[in-house]
């Protein structure tokens, strides 16, 4: 049996207003868009995304397995997180389902585990309270405001949480509930 190596998960949205089965069914769908993507080959060799993330996703299909299935909301917001995770350069699964005039059910994305360990690699907010506990400002400012007055250590957490799209992954994942 293959060890498992917990280093990824494949995070979903789906929409609060489908039922279990369903919200499971559709993460899988959105799922195999993320692998039809994956495998899709121009010349016969494997696409450009394949090369930046498809060691990442052999890892999880391999030995991770783990699904994270979130509320997304409604089907506005649906299609705003389609966007939002595209402008931060997240590469995402899409499903449209046609039963549902096309409305986004499905969307999926890898996630390390720098961005779901929050013992091991907590948010900025909480990672500046333990570094400065006497610092009793820290807890009232915003994430924006905590950015914006403390830039250089915003950095170092950057760094160590492994880059600014697990910063990203963290701040966007954080704001989502089981489904």
């Amino acid at each position: 049996m293959e060890e498992h190596l917990d280093r990824f998960r494949m995070f979903g949205l789906v929409p609060y207003n489908i039922s279990p089965i369903q919200q499971g069914i559709q993460f899988g769908h959105a799922l195999q868009e993320y692998n039809n993507v994956l495998g899709e080959t121009y010349g016969g060799r494997p696409s450009p995304s394949y090369d930046e993330i498809g060691e990442n996703f052999n890892t999880w299909r391999l030995k991770d397995k783990t699904f994270i299935i979130l509320n997304g909301g409604t089907s506005m917001t649906m299609e705003q997180h389609v966007e939002t995770l595209k402008d931060a350069g997240i590469h995402v699964g899409v499903f449209r389902e046609p039963d549902l005039n096309n409305m986004v059910t499905g969307i999926v994305f890898l996630v390390s585990e720098n961005v779901y360990k929050r013992d091991e690699w907590p948010d900025f907010k909480s990672w500046m309270i333990k570094r400065n506990p006497t610092v009793h400002q820290l807890k009232t400012l915003s994430l924006i405001e905590l950015k914006n007055e403390f830039e250089e250590s915003y950095q170092e957490w950057v760094t160590m949480v492994g880059g600014e799209k697990n910063a990203f992954l963290k701040e966007f994942t954080s704001q989502f509930e089981m489904a």
